[in-house]
């Protein structure tokens, strides 16, 4: 499995992206920008699946198990 940095990720996108990505995770860019591109929280398990399916509409690479690599790896 290929590790994912889920901050790098972030800062690729654009603002409209992240604005769409923190919609359609049911949260807001501050939220994120806050508490998940450093993985000071980790997401619970059902806005961790909300949070992996807006992440791979716009990478459908990314799998569920990297995306919680990320959080568990600096927790």
């Amino acid at each position: 499995m290929e590790p994912f940095d889920f901050k790098e990720f972030w800062q690729g996108l654009s603002l409209e992206e992240k604005k769409q990505l923190a919609k359609e995770a049911g949260t807001t860019v501050n939220y994120i920008r806050t508490h998940l591109v450093y993985a000071r929280r980790v997401p619970s398990r059902n806005y961790m699946t909300e949070l992996h399916k807006a992440v791979t509409r716009i990478n459908p690479n990314i799998s569920k198990e990297q995306l919680l690599s990320f959080f568990y790896a600096a927790a």
